[in-house]
């Protein structure tokens, strides 16, 4: 009966630790920033807002958030894994940087945010 009950607890400990090793291998390293990493996405953000791209973005429209994003599996090069999504009420609009030295930001390309049969989930609706 005890070999059977450590036996039990033997497979759950080890399926357990295949499972935060599956998931630290193929998830948290390739989409997950370093905190060093961290701080290059948080200064590429303010380099974002002061760039030209965006402000003409935010005079013409309503810019809900800015989101971080890196990709270390694609095989691209540091800072060319490193981008920032401006979204909007309409499209997303993504900012990389100019050069290898990343003194500037521009705009890399754009895609809609939402389907044009769905509406937008923010502010959300709360009914007590």
């Amino acid at each position: 009966m005890k070999k059977t009950i450590v036996l039990g607890i033997f497979v759950v400990s080890l399926s357990v630790n295949f499972y935060m090793f599956g998931k630290w291998l193929f998830l948290d390293l390739w989409y997950e920033p370093t905190e060093e990493e961290q701080i290059f996405l948080n200064q590429m953000a303010q380099l974002t807002v002061e760039s030209e791209d965006y402000q003409h973005i935010a005079k013409y429209s309503n810019v809900i958030a800015l989101a971080p994003y890196i990709n270390k599996s694609t095989g691209g090069h540091f800072p060319f894994n490193m981008e920032i999504e401006v979204k909007t009420t309409k499209k997303t609009f993504i900012f990389t940087c100019e050069d290898a030295t990343c003194s500037k930001m521009h705009m890399g390309g754009e895609y809609l945010t939402t389907y044009t049969d769905e509406d937008l989930l923010l502010p959300f609706k709360i009914s007590n």
